[in-house]
């Protein structure tokens, strides 16, 4: 709300840097197990890629480098180790990117609907997207009937289940 349009459309968002820890050791630090800080880490790539400005991947996040401070930050891509279910979800991220003016060059809003319950949302020309990022640990539910993409959310008819730690990418209702 401070910086025009023009220049947030201009930030890049980072989620790690060669020069910060890793976001995948910085989630398994805090988290109960490995598969909790995958999901983190697709749920915060989500919104990296949903937010204002050019999302930057630093190598090796997409295929589940681990790291802590430099230098064990820039350790060597992990080819043919990569987490595929982490590559594969940045793969579809940069294709929705693609496919949704909205996401690239849309204005933005946001706001918390509960503690545990985030939404943004994105729209240009006629293209009008929520997203809901969920870390709660009952399930709720939101309006929507097109759903564009989820994480471990429950899609139906008129609603989106949010279940714990989940996500879901709506084209809003007109």
């Amino acid at each position: 709300e401070h910086y025009p349009g023009s220049v947030l459309q201009r930030c890049t968002v980072f989620l790690s840097t060669h020069d910060t820890p890793r976001i995948l050791t910085v989630f398994l630090e805090n988290q109960p197990s490995w598969e909790r800080a995958i999901r983190l880490e697709q749920l915060a790539a989500l919104m990296q890629f949903c937010l204002p400005g050019m999302p930057c991947v630093c190598y090796g996040d997409e295929a589940g480098r681990e790291g802590g401070a430099d230098p064990d930050n820039r350790r060597p891509y992990p080819w043919g180790r990569e987490n595929r279910r982490l590559l594969e979800w940045y793969r579809t991220l940069g294709g929705l990117r693609r496919r949704c003016p909205a996401l690239g060059t849309g204005s933005f809003s946001c706001g918390a609907a509960s503690e545990s319950l985030l939404w943004l949302r994105r729209s240009r020309d006629g293209q009008d997207l929520v997203l809901y990022l969920y870390t709660g640990d009952a399930p709720v539910s939101v309006p929507g009937r097109k759903c564009l993409l989820e994480l471990g959310a429950e899609v139906r008819p008129d609603s989106v289940v949010l279940n714990p730690f989940s996500a879901a990418l709506l084209a809003a209702d007109e």
